[in-house]
């Protein structure tokens, strides 16, 4: 009997939550059934309740289907409905106020039509999708990071593609726009407030037996960082041979737990190793395989509850999002010489299977390179994925190559190319695993096993043999031609001798190169460079403009689809931007542009000279970026002995000085929006000034030059001239009756990021 009602128990809370909170930080509340209670860590959630944060709270909740939603802080989240039943699915959630971060799981395949998410008056659609935002305020905001998100507001929807973010009041919208990172809480690379580190409370369950206490280890999560869900298998309506099958390993699992503790098992001389201290660059949930009973310490020192710590609230650091159906750990010492030598410079193969998917890998300790492959296939055993990455620890370089199939059925190998930042490796050695960290791609090793993390989605590893990765590379090679070789029915190369164009007919996609040689600093080998792409709803530009050292990008809808007129003898595809007419026609071997100030003719190439041109189109990209042009999007921080400060990001037109004047004053001026902000402490009474400025920002020879100046009373005018590692400010304004004179040649660039960000906010916010 006691057997029978444990088992009953055990289904009933199988079905009973939609997920839980696997990661919190500050006050929370859960509003379940009319009833509000404090959140906590581990927290089962129904459908109707309601999370709602603190003024210093940050949350994390991961739902049965894998979809993990970050709530910012005084954020109100309602779980309206939530159902896993294939393609029936339904999820629908409602943000009233705050922000959110959403990483979606198998809802996005099982029923992506079926998710939406309301935040104030938008309603958002999925397509497979991590997404962002930040409503409750006059202009609202959301940003697509991954995939697509379909944005309704009244009657009329917008697709937001990735990197892309849209504001909007009411059911107005305001503005779409390219991605600025700044404006989402939830996504800014330093999220802590003042640096100081986050906790997530711990849970600890004292399971006693007749004879033994049981120890709960807890689970360290990044406020970002995806584990796993116990529950991400279960439905709320399953099949009854399901259910059987469910209820017969649920009562294996009763049975052994049973005899354990009929057993009475005698936990005195079992070793217990102390928790490792989680990496700020890599954290890896544990492995729910590890039986947190019984820890191995490798000094098989015993530990008595009076020795443990009471609390282990651990910090959550800013990582990347993991994303996979595994749950990791980290490696423990457990087999001697197992770790690689700090002049080993050998290849180590690694491989894993299950049912429908395989992953091998080779990492070169010579090099520092991990080529690794992974596939999965459906049931009918056609591929469902298929991804191929190099990752080059000592270039911090990673290539992704994946299976994809387009919204219109094409069926294409994707290639991105990533530059890693914030990146670490540490020296092999024979006494811990090799690691190796930055922002999209993390892994760690040794001889025996491998943990990578690539572009959010996890591989876990264990030794093998070269056999298996060339097996499987060979399958890639093999699946990436017959891909190839359908595609190339559909796709036509044209070239001549300053540009290359592609034409995707099956999608009606247009990509065009073109270079066009110039002098720069007396040199014949500077290129301007201009690249475009246009499809049947819009037409997308670049241009380097090496001379004046300029680069733009803009994004032209049309106003009504493009028209297509294709023959047996030409496919000729028109559309209207600003009333003018662009199009291009493809016929006998030639391609006539007309897009815009572009009006030329290719003639059919082949992939191969196509991909060449490319290749040199691509290295004269990389060249205008690093020989002629300071890139306008990175912000630049600058300081000097006299504590004077500066920060300035010419992308956003944005600029921010801090200057101490004495002991009792000191002053602000920012920049934004083309509004001018000065703020003017003395004694502690604060004196602020909006004028009504002219601004401009010039670039020369990568030198930044920015000029303020007001008509006004207060008779502003700010003077910033900066180079790479050094800069000069003058400013002379009048307030609260005062003339303030600031000059200073002595700034140079400065790495206390945080500190300026502190003293600028500090008075800001005054």
């Amino acid at each position: 009997m006691k057997k029978i009602l444990l088992l009953l128990s055990v289904i009933t809370l199988t079905y009973a939550s939609v997920g839980k909170i696997s990661a919190i930080r500050g006050d929370a509340v859960v509003i379940s059934k009319g009833n509000e209670i404090k959140a906590l860590l581990n927290q089962e959630l129904d459908e109707s309740d309601i999370i709602k944060t603190g003024n210093n709270a940050r949350l994390q909740i991961i739902f049965n289907d894998n979809t993990v939603t970050t709530l910012g802080k005084n954020t109100s989240l309602e779980i309206k409905q939530f159902l896993l039943d294939g393609k029936n699915s339904k999820v629908n959630l409602e943000v009233s106020e705050g922000s959110f971060k959403v990483i979606t799981g198998e809802i996005s395949k099982l029923a992506r039509k079926n998710f939406s998410l309301k935040a104030h008056t938008a309603t958002i659609g999925i397509r497979g999708t991590v997404f962002v935002g930040e409503v409750g305020l006059n202009i609202n905001k959301l940003a697509c990071l991954q995939g697509a998100i379909d944005v309704r507001l009244g009657n009329k929807t917008s697709l937001i593609d990735s990197g892309k973010q849209i504001s909007f009041s009411n059911t107005k919208v305001i503005k779409v726009e390219p991605l600025k990172v700044n404006d989402f809480s939830l996504t800014k690379a330093n999220i802590n407030e003042d640096n100081k580190p986050e906790k997530i409370q711990e849970k600890q369950e004292d399971k006693q037996s007749t004879t033994n206490t049981n120890k709960v280890t807890s689970i360290t999560l990044s406020s970002d960082i995806k584990a796993e869900n116990t529950n991400s298998n279960s439905k709320n309506t399953l099949q009854t041979s399901e259910q059987m099958n469910i209820a017969s390993d649920i009562k294996e699992e009763v049975t052994e737990i049973i005899a354990k503790n009929d057993n009475s098992l005698n936990t005195d001389n079992v070793p217990e190793i102390a928790p490792n201290k989680p990496s700020d660059d890599l954290v890896i949930p544990s492995n729910p395989n590890t039986t947190p009973d019984t820890p191995s310490n490798p000094d098989n020192n015993t530990s008595t509850p009076e020795n443990k710590p009471n609390d282990n609230n651990v910090a959550i650091p800013d990582v990347p999002v993991i994303k996979d159906e595994k749950e990791w750990t980290k490696l423990e010492p457990s087999i001697p010489n197992k770790y690689f030598a700090n002049n080993n410079v050998n290849s180590y193969y690694y491989y894993s299977e299950d049912l429908n998917s395989k992953s091998a890998a080779s990492l070169n300790l010579g090099t520092m390179t991990l080529d690794l492959y992974g596939r999965k296939l459906e049931n009918d055993k056609s591929v469902k994925s298929f991804d191929y990455y190099t990752l080059d620890g000592k270039k911090n370089t990673l290539t992704s190559n994946s299976y994809n199939v387009s919204d219109l059925g094409t069926k294409e190998i994707k290639t991105q190319n990533y530059n890693l930042q914030n990146t670490s490796l540490n020296t092999p050695n024979a006494e811990k695993n090799l690691e190796y960290s930055s922002d999209y791609a993390s892994f760690s090793a040794n001889k025996n096993e491998l943990k990578a993390q690539l572009i959010g989605i996890n591989y876990d590893l264990s030794k093998s043999d070269l056999s298996h990765f060339t097996t499987l590379k060979d399958d890639w090679n093999s699946f990436k031609s017959d891909i190839e070789k359908n595609n190339q029915t559909a796709i036509n190369y044209y070239s001549n001798t300053n540009s290359a164009a592609e034409l995707d007919l099956s999608r009606g996609l247009l990509t065009y190169y073109s270079k066009e040689q110039t002098k720069k600093d007396g040199r014949d080998s500077a290129y301007n460079l201009r690249y475009f792409v246009m499809n049947h709803n819009y037409l997308q530009m670049r241009e380097y403009d090496i001379e004046d050292l300029e680069y733009n990008g803009y994004t032209m809808n049309f106003k009504d689809s493009s028209v297509v007129d294709s023959t047996s003898d030409h496919y000729r595809t028109t559309a209207y931007v600003n009333k003018e007419q662009i199009e291009y026609t493809a016929k006998n071997g030639s391609l006539d542009l007309n897009i815009l100030s572009i009006k030329e003719n290719l003639k059919g190439t082949n992939s191969s000279n196509y991909r060449k041109q490319l290749a040199d189109w691509d290295n004269e990209k990389t060249k205008f970026f690093t020989e002629f042009y300071t890139n306008p999007a990175q912000e630049f921080y600058y300081a000097d002995t006299k504590n004077n400060y500066v920060k300035l990001k010419p992308s956003d037109s944005y600029f921010a000085s801090y200057s101490k004047i004495n002991d009792t004053s000191d002053v602000l001026f920012e920049l934004q929006n083309s509004k001018l902000l000065g703020v003017y402490n003395k004694n502690n009474v604060i004196t602020r000034i909006n004028p009504q400025v002219n601004s401009t920002m010039d670039i020369d020879n990568s030198q930044y030059k920015l000029k303020i100046d007001s008509n006004e009373l207060d008779k502003t005018s700010i003077k910033l001239e900066t180079e790479a590692s050094k800069a000069k400010l003058q400013i002379e304004s009048k307030i609260a009756n005062e003339d303030l004179k600031i000059k200073t040649d002595e700034l140079k660039k400065s790495l206390n990021i945080s500190d300026i960000n502190k003293k600028i906010n500090e008075i800001k916010n005054k």
